[in-house]
């Protein structure tokens, strides 16, 4: 895929992977649409980006149908059609046994993970294949893979992605537009300080942006389900 001055717009792009992966579109020549909750982080992002590349970054909360596409119409007059799409916008709200999670924490983990994942692919995929091009990546997780205890949520909201993105191949591949799920163990990010693993043993972001990176110089025929990265050591 020939990336220099095409659109990509990258949910929770502000920092951890979302913000690695933007750093490598723009090496590669893209314009960036990034997007997140936290207004000064993203002002901090767009900051450091701009001067590398054409960036428009907004304040979106991706389980809002009419955030999402208030935001995707704005990438489309300023920034032109997108061509990539990395839903990596994720919540884990608590550890907790099923029968302690809230329904509340158990929505509002859906709405984010899976449900912003659903409305930001809805509001680009009839471009993408109009134009017949485009590919876009799921950031799910291994724990999209495998169940583990007080995760249920998260666990939930993470298969379910994978599913999606099943679908949306079947769906897209006839349009030359291509779909993969990433799924990795711990990153270290923000999300993973307080785990009992050390930052330098963790996957590290740049290791998912180079994942991206890739899947975008494999030949445009190839189709790519599923990424899974998991740490050196992992006991599974």
């Amino acid at each position: 895929m020939d990336l220099k001055g095409k659109t990509a717009i990258i949910t929770g792009g502000s920092r951890g992977i979302g913000y690695a992966v933007a750093e490598a579109l723009a090496d590669r020549g893209m314009k960036l649409a990034i997007c997140s909750r936290t207004e000064s982080e993203l002002r901090d992002a767009e900051k450091r980006l701009a001067g590398r590349t054409d960036v428009l970054a907004q304040a979106v909360d991706v389980s809002d149908e009419r955030q999402v596409e208030a935001f995707v119409a704005a990438v489309r007059e300023r920034l032109g059609p997108p061509y990539i799409l990395v839903n990596n916008a994720g919540i884990f709200i608590s550890l907790s046994l099923i029968e302690g999670t809230a329904p509340k924490e158990f929505d509002e983990t859906l709405a984010v993970n899976l449900r912003g994942t659903f409305l930001m692919t809805r509001a680009v995929l009839a471009e993408m294949k109009k134009q017949r091009d485009g590919y876009i990546f799921n950031i799910s997780s291994t724990s999209g893979k495998e169940g583990e205890e007080e995760s249920s949520a998260y666990c939930a909201s993470k298969f379910a992605m994978i599913g999606f993105t099943e679908s949306l191949i079947e769906e897209a591949r006839s349009h030359n537009v291509r779909a993969c799920s990433i799924c990795p163990d711990y990153v270290a990010t923000p999300m993973t300080t307080d785990e009992p693993i050390p930052a330098e043993e963790m996957l590290q972001p740049e290791d998912l942006a180079k994942t991206v990176l890739w899947l975008l110089d494999l030949s445009p025929v190839s189709v790519v389900k599923e990424v899974v990265l998991w740490r050196l050591g992992e006991a599974d």
